[in-house]
This record gives C-alpha cells, sequence and structure tokens, in this order.
C-alpha cells in the first residue's frame, strides 16, 4: 500500500519552504550589512594606518609633513568628503571615499591632538607627569615616532618603575 501526502502536509512542506527561503534571505542579508561595515573599518583604519606610517616615514626632523605647507591627509581627507558628496564616484563607490576621507582626517588629527597634549604637558607646571624625554608612542613595544624606533633604555625603564612606584 503506497503512503501518500495529505493536502494538509503538502501545505505544511510548501510553508515551511517558504519560511526556509526567508530565513535564507535575512541571513544574507544581515551578512551583506556586516561586511558593508567590516569594509568600512577597513577602509578608515588603512587609511589612518598609511598616512600614520607617511607621516613618520617622510616628516622633516622637525616632525613637518606637508605638501606646498598643507598636511598631506588633511588634504586627502578633504578632497575625498566633498568628491564623495558630490557623487564624483557614483553611488556605489561614494562611501567608500568618505571611509578613506575619515581615515585620512583620523591621521590629521590623532597628530595634532598628539601635538596639543605634549605642548598642554610642556606648558602646566602643575603637571604630575613632567616634560618628555622621549616622542610619544602608542605602546612600548612599538617604534617612537620620528625617532628611528628608539627604545627605551634599561635605566630610563628602571627610572620610570621607580617613579611610577613612589
Amino acid at each position: 500500500m503506497a503512503a501518500f501526502a495529505s493536502r494538509t502536509d503538502i501545505h505544511k512542506l510548501v510553508n515551511m519552504a517558504e519560511k526556509g527561503k526567508k530565513t535564507v534571505a535575512s541571513i544574507k542579508e544581515k551578512a551583506a550589512e556586516t561586511m558593508g561595515v567590516a569594509v568600512g573599518v577597513l577602509e578608515v583604519s588603512a587609511a589612518s594606518f598609511g598616512f600614520g606610517y607617511a607621516r613618520g616615514r617622510y616628516a622633516t626632523t622637525g616632525g613637518e609633513f606637508a605638501i606646498m605647507g598643507v598636511p598631506p591627509d588633511l588634504l586627502a581627507g578633504v578632497v575625498l568628503h566633498g568628491l564623495g558628496f558630490l557623487g564624483a564616484f557614483g553611488a556605489k563607490y561614494d562611501e567608500h571615499a568618505h571611509n578613506l576621507g575619515n581615515g585620512a582626517l583620523a591621521a590629521f588629527l590623532t597628530t595634532k591632538g598628539v601635538q596639543f597634549g605634549v605642548e598642554a604637558r610642556s606648558t602646566d607646571p602643575t603637571s604630575k607627569y613632567g616634560p618628555l624625554t622621549k616622542p610619544v608612542v602608542g605602546a612600548d613595544n612599538f617604534p617612537a615616532i620620528g625617532a628611528g624606533g628608539m627604545r627605551m633604555s634599561d635605566q630610563d625603564l628602571a627610572r620610570e618603575i621607580a617613579r611610577a612606584t613612589a
């Protein structure tokens, strides 16, 4: 005796298939959205890193990094945003111009923030940190900005540990 599916069973299977299609479409949409965010983060980070590297590599010994008096990271950020707002790259790619512009501006503004912070520190007589004796770095193992990879000597490290624990 052959088993036949009832009309109700077939209707349930069709509903399950439609629900499965909707679930797959939702997953694809979320994956595309997540990938878009990941690409944006990568573009901003890469631009910021690239301009930071260029500043560290090509700045003068006095720390100047400019083309005809204009910092390239600032110029690139403003130009990329302007072109993005004008739609110069087309609707599909304008967002990428904005992301790269954000990275360039982040590099410029981080540098300015460090400069202003060092300036404020050196002019504040009440600062508990004292004047800087080395360039500012992001972490102990990273090379110092503009210092050719100079690291803290053992004596400097011992002095800093003693000062921090005093």
